[in-house]
């Protein structure tokens, strides 16, 4: 049903006081960083507050 990826992935994450995932001001957001598929413990710092 799946198909498994493999390669790199850039990833980030979002984080917004409202729970809407549309681009909004008052939200934290971390930089994106490249992984490989299949990573663990990967670790992202969010770092960035949206005024």
């Amino acid at each position: 049903m799946y198909k498994e990826f493999t390669g790199e992935l850039t990833v980030y994450a979002k984080v917004s006081k409202s729970g809407n995932p549309m681009e909004s001001s008052n939200s934290c957001e971390s930089e994106p960083i490249v992984v490989k598929s299949g990573s663990k413990n990967v670790v992202i710092k969010i770092n960035r507050y949206l005024e």
